[in-house]
């Protein structure tokens, strides 16, 4: 892989052909764009596809004189008397301090790789996932699938703007039933948003917490070949 930077984000990026399929995978909170880059020895995709990471536009604290890479804050203390209070529609109620510049300068991206969408597979997990899925809707981005690993609905009213009842979208999403980081209760009213548009949804839950587990890939792999 080499360093590409692209709009004003730096990107792990292993080409292929370039009239192949591309996948643009954005990683989670604290983690950076090594952390996902692993999964394309895992994955099979097309034969000729290729792969971008794109690296979190925020520094965030992960332990004692470490940081790591994010998309936007979370407010943890908030997120976990919401947690303990059982109130599963934290983030799907809210719009996170900095979520729209991350969704924006993720658009401003994509928009640089000047790939057309019917070309691109576009996603991330966890807290990328959450900024893809806006992309995707916000831009009405007609792609070859959005994936969705590890997601929860965020910023529903974001979400809800200036939508096209006409559009549409092929989604895969996956998600933990032990989930304690995003509670699956989370990433099932994401499904109901996606299933009450027309859009096409592959959902996949799994006995496993905060995770991409291997029978996760494989069927990703699946939904990639179609």
């Amino acid at each position: 892989m080499k360093f590409e930077r692209h709009g004003d984000i730096d990107c792990l990026v292993q080409r292929g052909d370039p009239i192949g399929p591309h996948i643009v995978l954005l990683h989670g909170y604290g983690a950076d764009f090594k952390d996902l880059a692993g999964l394309t020895n895992y994955i099979s995709a097309p034969e000729g596809t290729n792969w971008y990471f794109p690296n979190g536009i925020v520094e965030v604290p992960v332990g004692p004189h470490m940081t790591g890479r994010g998309w936007f804050p979370i407010d943890f203390v908030a997120l976990e008397r919401a947690l303990q209070t059982g109130q599963s529609r934290y983030f799907a109620d809210a719009v996170p301090d900095g979520f729209e510049t991350a969704r924006d300068r993720v658009k401003a991206m994509i928009e640089a790789l000047d790939i057309a969408p019917e070309r691109l597979f576009l996603g991330g997990f966890s807290q990328g996932a959450m900024i893809t899925g806006h992309v995707a809707i916000h831009q009405q981005l007609p792609l070859a699938g959005l994936l969705q690993l590890s997601s929860t609905l965020v910023g529903q009213t974001l979400l809800d703007e200036n939508q096209d009842p006409e559009f549409q979208l092929k989604i895969f999403q996956s998600h933990g039933q032990q989930d304690m980081v995003l509670p699956i209760a989370g990433a099932k009213a994401l499904k109901d948003y996606f299933t009450s548009r027309p859009f096409a949804v592959e959902w996949h839950e799994f006995p496993g917490g905060h995770e991409i587990p291997l029978n996760v890939l494989q069927k990703l792999s699946k939904f990639l070949q179609r």
